[in-house]
């Protein structure tokens, strides 16, 4: 049974604003969109919390390994760099929650003029001193309008407070047929399936929005996008920086891989492998006359 909630945002994919409400976590509440399967946190936390969360996180928290792992962050930012080039044309590009500069790096590497935008200024401190054109600030708060050919936010959408003024922003940056290329927790995917509400990405502190790749199709052809691409993409991870992440997010999957962790020899642990975690990565373009007939390609559908 949905649930009119008043004061709620309307669904970023479907507009509607009744939600069924799915579990508790930590204290927060998830909930279902009735009309899409949109999920999301109700009540969000504060601008100031979620600022917060993420400078206490470099500083001392579950981030700060990512950071360290420079050759896992540098696979990571090699994949994401191969599977969209093919989709992606001009040589303006702004990566959006770029961390410590990884996919900037690799796509200047490339040729690509890139650069990119990033809320915690230690990973700011850290993009800037290896030379990369990083600078501090959310996605309103950067560049001019029409300024960039390619707008790319990976594992960055699940974590903003408003997606729909996220993709104005979006909008207001790129040149007219500009593109965007999305990376996000796959609500079909067979990992969320599987664990339900343990699955990895419900994150309460962090996580606010979840999307399969049907809703996401929606939520862009809302904001004046129409999808080229979706498939399921893989992610880098060593057995050292998962076990970091499972301590905080899932403590019976942690108890149970701790002690394996444990064990293996150094190069095994610290050994980045692609895995799929249950993600999906999307590529649209702006202005471009929108399908909603889900013929585009996916990567997971378990239905």
């Amino acid at each position: 049974m949905s649930t009119p909630l008043a004061d709620i945002d309307p669904c970023p994919a479907c507009g509607g604003r009744d939600f069924h409400k799915l579990f508790e976590k930590n204290g927060r509440a998830f909930w279902r969109c009735a009309g899409c399967g949109l999920e999301r946190q109700y009540p969000l936390p504060t601008a100031e919390q979620i600022r917060e969360y993420y400078a206490r996180n470099y500083r001392d928290g579950r981030l700060r390994p990512m950071v360290e792992e420079a050759e896992m962050t540098r696979l990571r930012a090699e994949t994401r760099l191969s599977e969209v080039r093919p989709f992606l044309k001009g040589d303006r590009w702004l990566d959006v929650g770029c961390s410590s500069g990884a996919f900037v790096a690799e796509a200047r590497r490339a040729g690509i003029n890139a650069e990119g935008t990033e809320l915690a200024q230690e990973a700011v401190d850290e993009a800037v001193a290896a030379g990369l054109p990083v600078r501090q600030g959310p996605i309103e708060s950067v560049g001019e309008d029409g300024e960039f050919d390619v707008v790319t936010a990976f594992d960055v959408l699940e974590h903003v407070a408003d997606p729909a003024a996220f993709m104005h922003n979006a909008r207001r940056l790129l040149k007219p047929g500009g593109m965007i290329a999305l990376s996000v927790p796959n609500l079909s995917s067979v990992t969320r399936r599987m664990m339900g509400k343990r699955w990895y990405f419900y994150i309460p502190d962090s996580h606010l929005f979840y999307f399969n790749p049907e809703n996401m199709g929606r939520f862009l052809e809302r904001h004046g996008f129409a999808v080229l691409h979706t498939a399921r993409t893989t992610k880098q991870v060593t057995a050292a920086y998962a076990v970091t992440q499972l301590e905080a997010h899932n403590p019976l999957l942690y108890s149970l891989a701790r002690p394996i962790v444990g064990i293996m020899p150094k190069r095994i642990a610290d050994g980045a492998v692609p895995l799929h975690l249950g993600e999906i990565l999307v590529v649209a373009k702006l202005g471009a006359a929108a399908s909603t007939n889900g013929q585009h390609e996916t990567g997971e559908r378990d239905r």
